[in-house]
């Protein structure tokens, strides 16, 4: 999460953004004044004193951010969560195809440019095979319903 200095604090509202390049704008112009996006994204505005850093949401503090404290070391745990990618197939796609797409998504991670570039971007690629990413959509889907839940939230029509 980083914040502007230049919008007073108000209660948090969702603003719903189609990238983390805008948001990052339009904290830095003042016009919001916060965001959460990815490290990535906001890494060149947070080392060019643009943005402030506040609170990273992974387990661990982020080696290019160190420090930076995490939302467990800020008291709120269930705030923790790691920003993950993956391939996701229509359901019914032949298992062949799925098998056939893991086999070149594994090796494209081996690769070393594959790696040096997304390490650039402030990601660290881990593979997963199907099964165990369908089980981590899982969990994170109940994790998030169970907090949404405990929140209170009410979605605005």
């Amino acid at each position: 999460m980083v914040r502007s200095s230049r919008v007073p604090r108000r209660h948090a509202v969702h603003v719903p953004y189609k990238g983390g390049v805008t948001v990052m704008q339009d904290v830095i112009g003042g016009h919001i004044a916060a965001c959460i996006s990815t490290i990535g994204t906001l890494l060149p505005s947070i080392q060019s004193n643009d943005l402030r850093a506040l609170v990273t949401s992974a387990p661990s503090r982020s080696s290019v951010l160190p420090n930076v404290p995490t939302f467990r070391e800020a008291g709120y745990p269930a705030l923790e969560s790691l920003e993950r990618f993956g391939l996701i197939v229509p359901a019914g796609t032949p298992v062949d195809t799925v098998d056939q797409l893991y086999k070149s998504v594994r090796e494209a991670l081996a690769a070393e440019s594959v790696r040096v570039g997304m390490l650039g971007l402030c990601l660290e690629p881990v593979q997963a095979s199907p099964a165990e990413f369908s089980r981590l959509i899982a969990s994170e889907t109940q994790h998030w319903a169970e907090v949404v839940k405990a929140s209170g939230f009410q979605p605005m029509e």
